[in-house]
């Protein structure tokens, strides 16, 4: 006989509207985070601050292999989650040379589940540039007019970059 102990992971009641957790941080490991409260309380401490109104926070997480940063990145957007807010999350590694890799796999995650009329609204502005960097943006609203790529190469690094803001 063997015991197949299973946590499935929990459905999102939150509403046909909102972007879920990608499925990457949805599962919380049955040890927790260890001996990381200090670092738990910064994340936590910049998520609550975005989410109060006070500007943009970015977090850069780094160290070597196994040492527990996508836990521990994976407890805070479980909590921000659970609290309202929009979660995204994209990685690099050192030995993949995609560009901007990680805004792509973020920001298609958002593109793929946003309902289209807040995607419509939220790429109002900046959605062609935005869908040179995210193909799927293209595939979900056919309708947009996307650019030719500038002879400016720093032109279109800015222009991408202000578009992930957007």
């Amino acid at each position: 006989t063997v015991e197949v102990l299973w946590d499935p992971v929990p459905e999102d009641d939150t509403g046909p509207d909102r972007v879920p957790l990608p499925i990457s941080l949805a599962r919380a490991p049955r040890t927790g985070v260890v001996g990381r409260t200090e670092e738990l309380a910064e994340l936590l401490g910049a998520a609550k601050r975005a989410a109060a109104g006070n500007g943009r926070e970015v977090v850069v997480i780094a160290g070597e292999a196994g040492l527990g940063k996508t836990t521990l990145v994976a407890e805070v957007a479980r909590t921000a989650f659970a609290e309202g807010a929009c979660v995204l999350f994209g990685h690099a590694e050192e030995d993949l040379a995609t560009p901007y890799g990680l805004f792509v796999e973020a920001l298609g995650h958002l593109v793929t589940h946003l309902p289209e009329r807040d995607l419509k609204a939220h790429v109002e502005e900046c959605g062609p540039d935005l869908a040179r960097l995210v193909t799927a943006l293209s595939r979900r609203l056919p309708e947009l007019d996307l650019p030719v790529a500038g002879a400016d190469v720093e032109d279109d690094r800015f222009r991408l970059f202000a578009a992930a803001l957007g």
